[in-house]
């Protein structure tokens, strides 16, 4: 599978069946970013409705499997789950975790600055930890 560019910085957590899992540096908020496996070019397929419908159905799946993942390891109050490409046309959906008590409350996460963890050894913790819970959901 090929990604986007922008997707480089991101972290590896996992490779699901139908889509790859990645981490955004952004603590205290965890942040997926699920790329699907569309056997497309990246730039062929920007939004879900450009899949086929069984398609767009066991990847809005395995994003349900990331979704209860993150709700389960770190009880945020709410999920934001979201598809926007605005700035990487590639297929991609967020899911992020918000807190009530997160410095950003309600305000969007997209953009700021200093959101990130303060070393490699606690990002790559993070993202093993939810790669082993979410391959445990399979």
């Amino acid at each position: 599978m090929i990604l986007h560019s922008d997707f480089a910085s991101k972290t590896p957590v996992t490779k699901l069946q139908h889509c790859i899992v990645l981490m955004e540096d952004c603590q205290p908020n965890p942040w997926l970013i699920i790329v699907p496996d569309t056997g497309k070019s990246p730039l062929d397929a920007v939004d879900i409705t450009d899949l086929d419908f069984d398609l767009q159905v066991k990847i809005l799946h395995e994003v349900n499997i990331c979704a209860n993942v993150v709700k389960a390891m770190f009880k945020p109050y709410k999920l934001n789950i979201a598809s926007f490409g605005n700035v990487t046309p590639q297929l991609h959906i967020h899911i992020q975790a918000r807190f009530k008590y997160d410095e950003h409350f309600a305000k969007p996460l997209f953009g700021l600055v200093n959101r990130g963890f303060t070393d490699s050894q606690t990002r790559l913790e993070a993202a093993l930890a939810i790669k082993n819970a979410i391959e445990a959901k399979l």
